[in-house]
């Protein structure tokens, strides 16, 4: 579960304020769920990352992400 301070909220709210506008059920949790499991980040190293990034949270799963993260992995050779 991603749990944050008060300040680490309202950072993130000053860094990307339309993330106030999100569903907690239908749009943050499913993607930190799957960011965090897809690019296979410890729990520290992950909320540092979206504390730091909250726009992140704006970009699709399906239409952004995942495609931008496998092109990333096979230029780079990273593929499992």
């Amino acid at each position: 579960r991603f749990e944050i301070t008060d300040v680490a909220a309202s950072k993130m709210i000053q860094l990307y304020p339309p993330i106030l506008g999100y569903s907690i059920a239908d749009n943050i949790e499913p993607k930190l769920e799957w960011l965090q499991r897809r690019l296979r980040l410890d729990d520290d190293v992950f909320h540092k990352m979206i504390q730091q990034k909250p726009h992140i949270l704006a970009f699709s799963v399906v239409d952004n992400l995942e495609p931008t993260l496998h092109w990333l992995e096979r230029r780079l050779d990273l593929d499992d």
